[in-house]
Formats: C-alpha cells, structure tokens, sequence
C-alpha cells in the first residue's frame, strides 16, 4: 500500500487558473474560496465561489479555450447555506450562467475534454 506523500499530494498551485467574474453583480467571494478552473491531462475542474447581487440567472464567467467542455454541463451546489441551492450551466462557447436565489453560491464541477479531430474520425 502506498503511503501518501503529503507534500506531492497536494495541487500545484501553478496550474491554476482564477476566473474573473463577466458581470458587475458577481463578485468572487472569499469565504468560499473564489473562482478558479485547473486542468490535469484532459481532465478540467472548476471551482465556482461567488457572491450574486440579484435572483436572476447571470451570464457570470467565461471559461478560458482548453478548459471548456464539449457539450452543455449543469452542476448545482450550496446557495448561501447548505440547505439553500444554486445551480450552473457551462457552454461549449465557454460561457457559465449560474442561478441563485440568494446571495452567495459554491458550485464544483468536472469534465472531460476531448480531442475533437479524433472523436469525428472514429464516427
């Protein structure tokens, strides 16, 4: 059995990347971690942190090229308590719409991305 390595077995704080909110009623929030997406081989992660300042879905990022995935992703998470929801949809253009009806939200997600010359030779 593999002992864990504490100090390899943490992220590389070089591989990530911070996102900046699109909208000015999103804000990145501290407490619960900000905004970032990283990316290992071809595996992408997000972390979505933010406070919203309105209940309407917000246009609230733009996901760098080689982080976006290849079709439509929804993810839901926390609101501004762990009984209070909020829900995301990230687009292949890169863009995340996330909607909250409360203040904060704390949404985590991952997908694959594919090389897309190879997935339409195989078809």
């Amino acid at each position: 059995m593999r002992m864990p390595d504490e100090e390899n077995d943490k992220l590389n704080l070089n591989i990530i990347e911070p996102l900046t909110p699109t909208d000015p009623l999103v804000t990145n929030y501290d407490g619960y971690n900000n905004s970032y997406c990283y990316k290992i081989k071809h595996k992408v992660f997000v972390h979505i942190g933010v406070k919203i300042d309105t209940e309407n879905p917000v246009n609230a990022f733009i996901l760098p090229e080689g982080y976006r995935p290849s079709s439509v992703i929804a993810a839901v998470g926390v609101g501004s308590s762990i009984t209070n929801i909020s829900a995301l949809q990230a687009y292949p253009e890169g863009t995340i719409y996330i909607h909250s009806n409360y203040t904060y939200a704390s949404i985590d997600f991952e997908f694959n991305i594919f090389n897309k010359k190879e997935s339409e030779e195989k078809l």
